[in-house]
């Protein structure tokens, strides 16, 4: 049997003929005839095989799955024309969002690590594209022995995990990472981080800003990635050492991934960055949102720890910048880096350090001038603008929105009074302490019943049994108070609550609530008000809230799915 058998075989099952499947795989008539009368097996690009998959898959009514019938035809035909970019773009996905160790993978494909950056990067391709598509494919699958990575996979690219290995292989050639932009990484690290630790770990209290004078030329070029990492960092010295405690403007176009390879270097960097901030410096930074996807998320992954600090504030412009020259500024007290470069040439790229005092002065009006085209890329409320949070939340409801929210446990406004203090009195909550957290619930409910008069407001909820739930140890989230020990619920307590939420959701017809087996995160609450914007609330380590209105930003968050159902 060829490709042509295989692909009539398939038309003779669904009962449909040429112009049909023209119709419902948007390929033309002339072509699909072509495919069925091929002699001997040829190659047949990828995203023909994709399409014809995914119109015999709509004409069977769902009967044959788009895996089943790409997997058959494929094995029918020497598969050819793969879209490097796609591949290269899914494979940075898988590799970023995984979180998977480079240097592993090349070493299990046989290849040099820097082979494979120059692969990434799109300065090579594979000799053989198949192979190394089966390659990381069976690097991950071997990875997805681990509960935990699966899951991660699974979720990453829309598997069902029964034919994961193949799935993989299938995202890979075929997986639309623009029209799925994943904020995954983001949302974990969000979910998983702790303040008190990564200060701990930075040894952030026992920082003491340097004094010893520091001399940099009036200025210097820095050439190429190598030169530019010295350049960065002798411009962080110099803003930590001099006696200025003016804001540190910061904003860059060029591609960070190159720069932050060097670990030791991004070390530094984030270390010199902690020590402006316990001078007391604010930082106020314009993202690139133009950037790749995968690289902005990125570079607000590693903004996390600095954000939670709350002498943070992120910006960006809303229009998209146009053409092929790509520029940075970052302006202290007594210096400013400038660099420049041209997309897909990061080797080329350069900065120029100055410490002229005409030439700062310029540059730091220049960035003044910048901010005044930006918009804010989110608001960041910690436990100190509590009051300016709550008048924050009492305005939500003026939107008009329906309210989706993402809760990874049962959400406040259905408790009940009783049940509360219940709740509080066993977790041993000090009586002044529970009545301000409980006039606190009162405000949340409400507003959502205010919401609810003309709007709705679905939530979905993990739902545990006896056995997950002392395995979960859920706990009665009060972060919109900014209270942050655990009230961890009893089983009974948890069960009425659940039952008290559903009852809720029978009462109120614009009150909806989704049902799943298990959470995907266990210390955030996302909270989407239509398309116009999102809140994603951390219940501890620290207690924050961050208010998102980035379209871009809102429209992936809203499409993330982060509940995992039966």
């Amino acid at each position: 049997m060829n490709f042509s058998d295989k692909l009539n075989e398939y038309m003779k099952t669904v009962g449909c003929n040429a112009k049909e499947l023209s119709e419902a795989s948007g390929i033309s008539q002339a072509t699909v005839s072509r495919y069925r009368n091929m002699r001997k097996n040829a190659s047949v690009p990828v995203s023909q095989i994709t399409a014809l998959s995914k119109g015999i898959s709509e004409l069977s009514g769902g009967k044959l799955g788009y895996n089943e019938v790409f997997n058959s035809l494929s094995e029918y035909s020497a598969i050819g024309e793969y879209d490097i970019q796609t591949v290269t773009a899914n494979l940075n996905t898988l590799i970023d969002e995984l979180h998977i160790n480079a240097s592993e993978l090349a070493k299990s494909l046989n290849f040099d690590a820097s082979y494979l950056s120059r692969i990434r990067s799109g300065k090579r391709r594979p000799s053989d594209m198949g192979a190394f598509i089966k390659g990381v494919s069976a690097f991950l699958f071997k990875k997805a022995a681990n509960d935990d990575v699966c899951a991660d996979i699974c979720r990453l690219i829309n598997s069902n995990g029964e034919n994961l290995r193949t799935d993989i292989e299938l995202w890979l050639v075929n997986g639309k990472v623009a029209e799925n932009e994943s904020v995954f990484g983001f949302l974990t690290s969000l979910d998983s981080f702790n303040l008190d630790e990564y200060i701990a770990a930075i040894h952030f209290d026992d920082i003491k800003t340097p004094s010893l004078p520091f001399t940099l030329p009036t200025n210097k070029n820095f050439y190429g990635i190598e030169e530019m990492r010295k350049g960065e960092l002798a411009f962080y010295r110099n803003a930590v050492l001099s006696k200025s405690r003016e804001d540190l403007y910061m904003h860059s176009q060029l591609p960070i991934t190159e720069l932050a390879q060097d670990k030791e270097f991004f070390k530094k960097n984030m270390i010199a960055i902690a020590m402006m901030l316990k001078k007391g410096v604010h930082i106020k930074i314009i993202h690139n949102v133009d950037r790749p996807w995968n690289e902005m998320m990125l570079g607000l992954e590693g903004w996390i720890p600095l954000y939670m600090t709350g002498q943070i504030s992120p910006y960006y412009f809303p229009e998209q910048h146009k053409g092929p020259y790509l520029n940075a500024l970052s302006v202290a007290g007594t210096a400013a880096i400038v660099g420049e470069g041209i997309q897909g040439f990061p080797e080329d790229s350069k900065y120029y350090v100055t410490t002229n005092k005409d030439e700062v002065a310029f540059y730091r009006k220049k960035f003044e001038n910048l901010l005044s085209k930006a918009k804010p890329l989110m608001r960041i409320f910690r436990e100190d603008s509590r009051q300016e949070w709550l008048a924050f939340l009492d305005s939500t409801v003026e939107t008009h929105s329906d309210m989706h929210v993402v809760c990874s446990t049962l959400p406040i406004p259905t408790i009940s009074k009783e049940l509360f203090y219940r709740i509080t009195e066993r977790n041993h909550v000090d009586g002044y302490i529970a009545d301000r957290i409980w006039s606190d619930i009162e405000g949340s409910k409400r507003r959502c019943n205010a919401i609810l008069r003309e709007n709705s407001v679905t939530e979905e909820i993990p739902v545990f049994t006896r056995e997950t739930f002392e395995e979960e140890r859920p706990v009665f989230s009060v972060a919109q108070t900014y209270f942050q020990t655990p009230l961890h619920y009893s089983y009974d307590e948890y069960v009425q609550h659940l039952e008290l939420t559903e009852k809720f959701a029978r009462d109120n017809k614009n009150y909806h609530i989704i049902e799943g087996s298990k959470r995907v995160f266990k210390n955030i609450r996302i909270c989407r008000y239509s398309d116009k914007f999102v809140i994603i609330s951390k219940d501890n380590a620290p207690a924050i809230h961050f208010v998102i209105e980035h379209p871009r930003m809102v429209k992936a968050i809203s499409d993330f799915d982060a509940i995992i159902r039966e």
